[in-house]
């Protein structure tokens, strides 16, 4: 059962957290492919014991932990991995660096893409495939090969795409981010679907696409509403920042009561890597320290009042279990389940210190691996170069199929979308 921990008062928070006062990293958008349908075999070469490769990632600037991959190729903008050798299912998974948000950029996206597309037809219509084979590739020769456990591919009919992608996204930017994963499914040509951002919508159900394209509107009610009851003061207007965590946050109470799966990470469309303490210590000053007054019960208000800004959520109680159905390691028995976090103290955590969704957070280590991943990366926002601070997200379930060139052809999509949605909302001093 989940036990609340004790509140951080604004007495030992410490120094506030300022956007520049952080280590930058350069703002890029990186994304990670998994390939089903492929089975993977490793022998060990002479000399050479089987080992699992940690695989450093410079997107999140540590181990990528409770993934361990043995690195199978190594390109200049991307890496092939597998997961070790014990792990019950493996599944091969590129990895691309992240790619600056620039022309070069955006070049570096697309020719990786064109030599992963390449790789896997090779490794389509193939039978079996040996790293041998992988010596022809132009990056392999031009970079030298990686030390790793040799492997043989059997490659099955038609390679099964999971696409996802990293981005660092203005808080500003979420709901248009939001307004462009909500459009309904269209069924033009492949091209007309591609420009109008066919990767972006994903796979989201009707209830999801209703909730993130009402976030934005339920939260400005909100506020409208509270600003006649509590103000910061008497010329206040509440932040493009605010605004935009608040539709962000409801979005996220609302996917479990939408989805009933058991795997947490798949509650989310877009699901944060920053966690929520992060993404609201980028509010103005002002709005923290008066909503972080009296332990966060300001903030609290403001969701009370986002129930009753539209009657469709009238079922959205903030005293009950933030996952209703709870969630759990083992889907035979109910071992481990994540139960007792309620949606109210998830939101007075937000405000105070923690982000209680996160496994460093909660306080059940026995579900570490079901929370691990999301809200990750707590100390590493994307910062572009003025040190302006930016949450990192995930796109999941976006659409897919088993064209290759389609798979470009989204990668370039989303880069050139969050290159748009991050200059739209750049600040003006």
């Amino acid at each position: 059962m989940f036990h609340p921990p004790k509140v951080r008062r604004k007495s030992d928070t410490g120094k506030r957290i300022s956007p520049n006062t952080r280590q930058p990293i350069q703002r890029a958008v990186g994304f990670e492919v998994e390939v089903k349908n492929w089975k993977t075999y490793r022998t060990r070469p002479k000399g050479h014991p089987v080992m699992p490769w940690h695989i450093e990632r410079e997107f999140t600037k540590g181990r990528y932990k409770h993934h361990t991959k043995d690195l199978l190729f190594k390109g200049r903008d991307y890496e092939l991995t597998a997961d070790c050798p014990f792990a019950g299912n493996s599944v091969p998974e590129f990895i691309t660096i992240p790619f600056e948000e620039d022309f070069d950029g955006l070049h570096r996206a697309n020719k990786a893409f064109a030599q992963i597309g390449e790789l896997v037809d090779r490794m389509h219509h193939e039978a079996k495939i040996h790293p041998e084979t992988l010596n022809r590739l132009d990056e392999y020769h031009a970079h030298g090969s990686v030390e790793a456990p040799t492997a043989m591919i059997d490659a099955l009919p038609k390679p099964d795409f999971h696409p996802q992608a990293n981005v660092g996204l203005r808080l500003t930017a979420v709901t248009d981010l939001f307004g462009l994963s909500s459009e309904k499914p269209i069924t033009t040509p492949v091209a007309e679907r591609l420009t109008r951002i066919k990767s972006l919508r994903g796979q989201p159900q009707r209830r999801e696409r209703r909730s993130m394209a009402q976030a934005r509107e339920k939260a400005e009610r909100a506020l409208d509403k509270f600003r006649y009851v509590f103000t910061i003061h008497e010329d206040w207007t509440p932040s493009e920042e605010l605004l935009n965590l608040l539709a962000y946050m409801l979005h996220y109470i609302e996917c479990p009561m939408i989805n009933y799966h058991e795997y947490p990470k798949s509650f989310f469309p877009i699901m944060a890597r920053t966690d929520f303490f992060m993404m609201y210590r980028l509010l103005p000053f002002e709005e923290q320290d008066y909503f972080s007054e009296n332990d966060g019960n300001m903030f609290v208000k403001l969701f009370e009042m986002i129930k009753h800004s539209l009657p469709d959520i009238g079922e959205l109680e903030l005293d009950e279990e933030f996952f209703e159905e709870g969630i759990r390691n083992d889907q035979e028995a109910d071992n481990y389940r994540l139960d007792g976090l309620t949606r109210k103290e998830w939101i007075r955590g937000v405000a105070t210190g923690k982000d209680l969704l996160t496994s460093r957070n909660f306080p059940d280590q026995n579900i570490n691996r079901e929370l691990q991943t999301m809200g990750s990366w707590q100390k590493y926002d994307d910062l572009e170069a003025g040190g302006r601070a930016m949450p990192i997200l995930e796109l999941r379930r976006l659409q897919f199929t088993d064209n290759t060139e389609d798979l470009r052809a989204m990668a370039v999509e989303i880069f050139r979308t969050i290159i748009h949605l991050n200059e739209k909302h750049q600040p003006e001093d």
